[in-house]
């Protein structure tokens, strides 16, 4: 399934070629790269489908879900940018809807637009999951560190505590708020912010319909919550970690 492109090269490439994909306004849809193609005939394969959502650093190995969202792209006219050997070439590439699908353009519209802004939203998820992870590594570590000076450290107790309540004020906000904590079992545990839009964002993607209305509605509350989330990270931040940097001048500081 999807778009196949033959290329013939004359040499083996030298360096990774690359293939951009864009949509009729020239937007970037895909970027891909290949490194197995040889001197001869080859070729590259898109799956019809735009850039997944930004990575986890961190992913919680679990069986339920967690595949990358990777959103179909509408029917349309799109350019295929090939690199290779220090040449450039471009080709169009037409995407037809199943004829067996009853869907209106604005309704394919509606749809992509709607998944790529759960994409979006899953991104931002992530981002406050890779940043909190992040923030509990460098506190984690900054702990160690004011162990191992001792009184040297010119740390007091106070500090210290206060390291450990931000530490654990940050797991739960994540634990609570993001995603759901190990062992992740999708049956036995409420759904986070994180697997609230996996899962909205696999049942619009995946339809062969116009997004619903309670879909819609659901679009907004997601996006409301995930800017209340940001904002509570930021609120952490901002009455934990400065006043930590603050008593520590003279030790790295946590750098959110």
């Amino acid at each position: 399934f999807g778009a196949y492109l033959n290329l013939y090269l004359k040499n083996d490439p030298k360096e990774a070629i690359t293939l951009t994909i864009t949509d009729a306004k020239g937007n970037t849809v895909r970027n891909l790269k290949d490194t197995v193609s040889k001197a001869g005939v080859n070729r590259i394969i898109w799956d019809l489908r735009y850039t997944e959502e930004e990575k986890l650093n961190n992913p919680v190995k679990s069986g339920w879900g967690g595949s990358p969202l990777r959103v179909l792209v509408p029917p349309g006219v799109y350019t295929a940018i090939i690199k290779a050997n220090g040449q450039t070439v471009e080709t169009k590439i037409t995407v037809r809807g199943d004829p067996r699908i009853k869907m209106s353009e604005q309704d394919f519209k509606l749809k992509t637009e709607t998944t790529l802004a759960l994409r979006d939203q899953l991104s931002q998820t992530h981002r406050l999951i890779n940043r909190t992870d992040e923030t509990i590594k460098q506190l984690t570590e900054l702990k160690q560190r004011i162990q191992a000076a001792g009184s040297d450290a010119g740390v007091d107790k106070s500090t210290q505590e206060q390291i450990d309540v931000t530490i654990k004020k940050l797991r739960e906000y994540e634990d609570e708020i993001l995603r759901r904590p190990p062992p992740n079992m999708g049956y036995r545990q409420r759904p986070r912010l994180k697997e609230e839009i996996s899962d909205l964002a696999d049942a619009v993607d995946g339809a062969t319909a116009r997004p619903t209305q309670p879909q819609m509605n659901r679009l907004g509350e997601l996006n409301q919550e995930t800017e209340t989330a940001t904002k509570q990270l930021n609120q952490i931040i901002e009455e934990n970690i400065i006043p930590i940097n603050k008593k520590k001048k003279n030790l790295p500081q946590v750098i959110t």
